[in-house]
């Protein structure tokens, strides 16, 4: 098997004809259909379906379609990797983060990191905490950064795959709608407990503040209240100033200078999540990873270290 091959496979699996395929590559039909033949033989499988207006995946065309390309986008990130390393840049990083993090405290990271490694390209994504993890353990993000109640919990849970480095915990505020402008300081839970809360969804990946939620409530003695479930984070504070609900937020949500909601400490002693980096265990850090960490290990996220 030929890497030309892949390439050739999924040219005609975007263009959905041998033909308009054999068009786009510059060459004539035969030779792409001789191709894709002898890959099929190779790996005793049809990958397409012939109809009569082109083609189509199979089944296990459609699974080798997705390995290709993964597999062509780590030999071209290879290349680049190694044509950074021979004129001395630091190459690319690539980070997943909550967008609690992304948007309160991966920026003052990104200047000090910028600061040291300027050579390097970042791209950064702000899925939702699972998602994070699904992109590090898929090698399709080379550091991801999460919030979790217990980063040594999560370090267990990962133990065969995933590094896991605590980067300061996050304290958490109350975020509630412009009508709350007069309340005082601090409020108490049970005195919101009749108030509808916005909340993240729930993750099977991964411990995060809905659990802390449900265990503050447990301490008080006291049923959760109704909640309305969103996203991520990020996307309650929307909702709360339009006085949809209430919802619990890190304390960095002050960054934003002026905000939409009102902050409000809590009188109770609230748990804070803590700010954790993770990234593959199974393959060695890259010189970008590898600076990048060292620049979180000196100073954290800026959250309480």
């Amino acid at each position: 098997m030929e890497l030309r091959q892949l390439e050739y496979f999924l040219r005609v699996a975007s263009e959905g004809s041998i033909s308009r395929a054999a068009e786009s590559l510059h060459m004539t039909q035969p030779p792409l259909s001789i191709s894709i033949a002898k890959l099929e033989a190779e790996l005793g499988r049809p990958l397409l379906s012939r109809e009569s207006r082109g083609v189509r995946l199979t089944e296990a065309g459609a699974h080798f379609a997705e390995q290709a390309e993964r597999i062509l986008q780590d030999i071209q990130q290879l290349r680049e990797d190694m044509r950074n390393d021979a004129v001395g840049t630091a190459g690319r990083l690539s980070l997943a983060s909550v967008p609690t993090i992304t948007w309160f405290l991966l920026p003052q990271l990104l200047r000090r990191f910028i600061a040291e490694s300027p050579a390097t390209d970042v791209t950064v994504a702000d899925p939702p905490p699972a998602k994070v993890i699904e992109m590090v353990l898929g090698h399709e993000a080379d550091v991801g950064l999460i919030a979790t109640p217990s980063w040594s919990q999560l370090q267990e849970s990962y133990r065969s795959s995933l590094n896991v480095l605590h980067a300061g915990d996050l304290r958490m505020l109350l975020a509630l709608p412009p009508s709350f402008s007069d309340a005082p300081e601090p409020l108490s839970l049970a005195d919101l407990h009749a108030q509808t809360w916005i909340m993240p969804r729930r993750s099977l990946r991964i411990r995060g503040l809905p659990e802390l939620f449900d265990a503050l409530w447990e301490r008080l003695g006291l049923t959760p209240p109704t909640i309305r479930r969103v996203a991520t984070l990020q996307t309650a504070i929307p909702l709360v100033a339009s006085g949809m609900g209430i919802s619990l937020v890190p304390e960095s949500v002050r960054s934003m200078g002026t905000t939409p909601v009102v902050l409000r400490s809590l009188a109770e002693d609230v748990p804070p999540l803590q700010a954790a980096a993770i990234w593959s265990s199974e393959r060695p850090p890259s010189r970008a990873v590898e600076s990048f960490l060292a620049c979180l290990r000196e100073g954290g996220l800026g959250a309480t270290p």
